[in-house]
């Protein structure tokens, strides 16, 4: 098997199947503090003694440095979005005593959201 297959493969083994992130996680987000690169090598690095032992250090760095990813963007990655402004659109209907009632709105200012990674 060559270097690229068993890099292709290891691939296959960190996929993780995409999950609906419940709401109260999506509220906690916000405390998130982002991917830090930092975080990522400071991981890689604790784990090159142990990599160096091993019978093939290319692949297991690899696996170590593709585990270190992938875990920081589920435990720590979150998105920011900006909504434009009039691009949310409210719609209200309902009663009262003179008769129906109708109306409508857009957000008048930019939107700013927070969510997670999958």
């Amino acid at each position: 098997m060559s270097y690229t297959e068993r890099l292709l493969d290891l691939f296959k083994i960190t996929k993780r199947p995409s999950k609906s992130v419940p709401s109260p996680l999506l509220l906690l987000s916000k405390s998130r503090s982002g991917i830090s690169q930092t975080r990522i090598a400071n991981k890689v690095i604790s784990k090159l003694p142990q990599i160096r032992q091993t019978d093939e250090p290319e692949e297991t760095y690899v696996r170590v440095l593709v585990d270190a990813i992938v875990k920081e963007i589920l435990e720590n990655g979150k998105i920011e979005v900006a909504i434009n402004p009039g691009a949310i659109t409210t719609i209200v209907t309902g009663t009262s005593p003179v008769g129906p009632i109708a109306g409508s709105g857009q957000n008048p200012a930019p939107v700013k959201a927070v969510g997670i990674m999958q």
